[in-house]
């Protein structure tokens, strides 16, 4: 870390390499994170103007999102942030047909239609500033209050408690084998990873996942599938339906449980949020071993699902991973409930 005037720099801004790939992320910028994009009030009235003009072609769910907290809320150091739905997205957020996040402003844009592409926060991403405003002094030390947690994240607490509990007491679905990675290569010959060499040949590899049924119950992995596998998926899967497809089994539902503690970072103790990134870690291992990349050049020998003895661990492993989610996951409940009952009482 280092200080230009009353601001912390994380070294990372000088060193860290940073590149959009859209068509890897999906958009992920426009999803993922603790809060929304930050904006200026310069920005508001654009916006404003923006949202005037698009919110017919926005999702049902973000229109009654900015009807209910407004376009734009102000967070508890006084910045503003565009408002997100319940699951993180952006309320200008559009989905391609791909699955792809994009952006309506920036879209407008493109087509000549809006002459104003997008708030200056959204172009410098990853770059962010963050003020802890919910922590206070006394006696020399820092404290995290609970009654400072900010009003308006308060439905995305409660959202993610109930996902979490909904989760937690399913029964869990195994028998996918992993075939999520192989159906996002299906019957394309731009892998999603084209870095990573493939085990098998692209023919070799339809005729895999024919031979197979795809179960898929994770929207996140299922949008990254190709057109032409996702037609194949058991379950219809969709963001609307996303909180009632998820299932304890999944391998991406068990890594999401990192991204829900750290989502509520500082609230969530680190110790917590170290287990969940080790479990997700876990995941990601047993994720890409079972996936059609040739990765023995890292070490990673892979878990050949293809075969009854691969598909054999590939379950066993699941089942493991399985069980130290729901321990893992069942002390973010608590935390998060403690967060939630404290604030109220607060």
């Amino acid at each position: 870390m280092f200080m230009v005037q009353h601001t912390l720099l994380s070294e990372d801004i000088a060193h860290a390499r940073f590149a959009c790939d859209i068509s890897r992320c999906k958009g992920a910028c426009c999803v993922v994170g603790d809060a929304g994009a930050p904006v200026s009030k310069k920005e508001v009235a654009v916006l404003n103007k923006a949202y005037s003009q698009l919110k017919d072609e926005l999702s049902a769910e973000a229109r009654n999102t900015v009807s209910a907290k407004g376009l734009v809320q102000e967070s508890g150091d006084q910045k503003l942030e565009l408002s997100c739905v319940s699951t993180g997205e952006c309320v200008f957020v559009q989905y391609t047909d791909k699955g792809v996040a994009t952006c309506a402003i920036q879209n407008a844009f493109y087509k000549g239609e809006f002459d104003w592409e997008k708030p200056i926060s959204c172009h410098l991403y990853p770059l962010r500033i963050k003020k802890l405003s919910e922590l206070y002094l006394a006696q020399d030390m820092a404290y995290l209050d609970p009654k400072l947690f900010p009003e308006k994240r308060l439905s995305s607490l409660a959202w993610v408690i109930k996902l979490l509990h909904k989760t937690q007491d399913k029964r869990p679905q195994f028998g996918c084998f992993g075939l999520h990675e192989w159906a996002m290569v299906y019957r394309s010959h731009e892998p999603r990873h084209n870095q990573v060499p493939l085990r098998f040949s692209h023919e070799k590899i339809a005729e895999i996942v024919d031979s197979h049924h795809l179960l898929c119950t994770h929207f996140d992995a299922f949008r990254f599938f190709t057109p032409q596998a996702q037609p194949l998926n058991r379950h219809s899967l969709s963001r609307e339906v996303f909180a009632e497809s998820e299932q304890p089994g999944c391998i991406h539902t068990n890594m999401d449980v990192y991204k829900w503690a750290y989502k509520f970072y500082p609230w969530v103790s680190s110790e917590l949020i170290l287990d969940a990134f080790e479990l997700a870690y876990q995941a990601r291992y047993i994720d890409m071993r079972a996936s059609p990349y040739d990765l023995s050049y890292m070490g990673l020998n892979p878990i050949k699902i293809e075969t009854e003895a691969g598909k054999k661990e590939y379950r066993l492993a699941q089942e493991s991973l399985s069980i130290k989610a729901k321990s893992i996951r069942a002390r973010l409940i608590l935390e998060l409930e403690l967060l939630w009952d404290t604030h109220s009482l607060g």
